[in-house]
């Protein structure tokens, strides 16, 4: 039923695309590499990219933090544009970065995209019944 929907409807980004969780611990590999090397075996020619899930919850709290005090942070950028020197600047990007090279901070689960939206679907069906075929 989801194929025949698919092969009815407009295409949209996320239809090329694939949850994939509990992605099992590996010694020998990290998470990264098992998502890629199970595509890469199972459906070599509809694989094409994927993007590993970070735990960013330091993160959203400052996105969170910022949002609040927007409006101090625009008085204080117009207060200091004329001295560039004493310009205040946030942490996030630098967090962002730091999330993102934390080993600790790699969730087991990646989004995985595929080249058609019909490999999305296959894929997504064929994981959802062999989730522990993504074990070597």
């Amino acid at each position: 039923m989801r194929l025949q929907f698919l092969a009815s409807e407009q295409r949209c980004p996320d239809q090329f695309s694939v949850l994939v969780r509990n992605v099992p611990q590996d010694p020998d590999e990290s998470v990264s590499e098992l998502v890629e090397h199970f595509f890469l075996v199972n459906h070599p020619d509809q694989y094409m990219n994927h993007q590993m899930v970070y735990n960013a919850n330091k993160l959203a709290q400052l996105v969170k933090k910022r949002k609040k005090m927007q409006n101090w942070q625009d008085y204080y950028q117009l207060k200091y544009t004329r001295n560039s020197s004493k310009r205040p600047f946030t942490k996030i990007v630098a967090e962002r970065e730091k999330v993102a090279s934390d080993p600790e901070a790699i969730m087991p689960a990646a989004f995985v995209f595929l080249k058609t939206k019909w490999g999305a679907a296959i894929c997504a069906d064929s994981t959802k019944r062999r989730s522990h075929s993504m074990a070597h």
